[in-house]
């Protein structure tokens, strides 16, 4: 009803206590679907650092960055 709040998603560290924590990572070429009877599916594909940003992820931020 109106006002209601829609959450997805699990508590931290699911994922690491599996018998394949890498399995349940989200990894490039995955899709996050959420779908709300009567409005619509959300479809978000998951893409890796370097196909967004052009760079390798940052190991550690650049210097005078905090």
């Amino acid at each position: 009803s109106a006002g209601d709040i829609v959450s997805t998603g699990t508590v931290s560290g699911v994922a690491a206590f599996s018998a394949d924590p890498k399995a349940w990572y989200l990894k490039p070429g995955d899709v996050i679907e959420c779908e709300i009877e009567k409005i619509g599916i959300l479809r978000n594909p998951v893409i890796s650092w370097q196909q967004a940003y052009g760079d390798k992820f940052p190991v550690a931020a650049p210097t005078g960055v905090k």
